[in-house]
Order: C-alpha cells, then sequence, then structure tokens
C-alpha cells in the first residue's frame, strides 16, 4: 500500500483508508457474484481513484500506465510460457528434454562455483595490506 500510495499518488491516512475499504468492497462483490479478480488490481485502481478525487494531476499517469501494460502483457506472456511448457512436456522427447535441461542446469552450477573458487583463490593470496593515507597538508 505505501509503495504504491508513493508511486501513483501520494495518499494521506485517509486516502489509504478510503482506498483499502473501496478495494475490500470491491472484492466481496465480486467474490459474491463469482467474478473472478485480482487484489493487486483491485488497490491499484482504487489507489488511482483516490488520487484523482483531488485533482487529475495529482496522480502520475506515467507510473499508472507502466502498470497497465504490465498487465495487458502479462497474460498472454503467461500463455505463450504455459503452452510451450505444455507442448514440452506432452511430447514424446520430454524426458529426453527434461534430462537434458537438469544437465544444463547442473553444469551452469559447476561452471559458476569454479570461478567463484578462482576468483577467491586469485585474490587470497595477492592482498597486501594497504598503507595508511595520510591527510593532506593545508
Amino acid at each position: 500500500m505505501k509503495t504504491l500510495g508513493q508511486r501513483i499518488t501520494a495518499l494521506k491516512p485517509v486516502g489509504g483508508f478510503s482506498a483499502e475499504t473501496a478495494a475490500a468492497c470491491s472484492l466481496y462483490l465480486a467474490t459474491y457474484l463469482g467474478i473472478p479478480v485480482s487484489t493487486t488490481h483491485t488497490i491499484t485502481g482504487a489507489i488511482v481513484g483516490v488520487g484523482a478525487t483531488r485533482r487529475l494531476s495529482a496522480v502520475r499517469w506515467g507510473v499508472a500506465g507502466r502498470i497497465v501494460w504490465a498487465w495487458v502483457l502479462t497474460i498472454p506472456a503467461a500463455a505463450a510460457i504455459a503452452a510451450v511448457t505444455y507442448a514440452i512436456t506432452v511430447s514424446p522427447f520430454a524426458l529426453a528434454a527434461l534430462v537434458l535441461a537438469a544437465i544444463a542446469v547442473v553444469a551452469a552450477l559447476v561452471i559458476a562455483g569454479r570461478r567463484t573458487a578462482r576468483r577467491e583463490s586469485a585474490t587470497a593470496g595477492s592482498a597486501e595490506p594497504a598503507e595508511p593515507v595520510k591527510p593532506a597538508d593545508r
């Protein structure tokens, strides 16, 4: 609530209370009617509504617009990832793809571990104590 209230519009405590109450009422009504809704979308819309009641310029529309674009793009992106995942799992090569993915993950972890160990050993041997810096003469 604090993050949204500061990024989209400046909320005072009464505005935060109003936004939370409006969102709760909307969620209860949607639940009663059996309509699936997102709590994040609901509270964000309520915060925009509270900011817009003071004046339209009180809402940072650029931030609100980026949030809406993220919502619009999330559904097709999730659908595409789900379609690819489903296609991989139902294909006859699903087990082979899973084994190859596991091997790739293990290989990446081993390589990352070796790089970290190499960096640590290289810096551990050459660490010399630094001489103290003397203050400049004025």
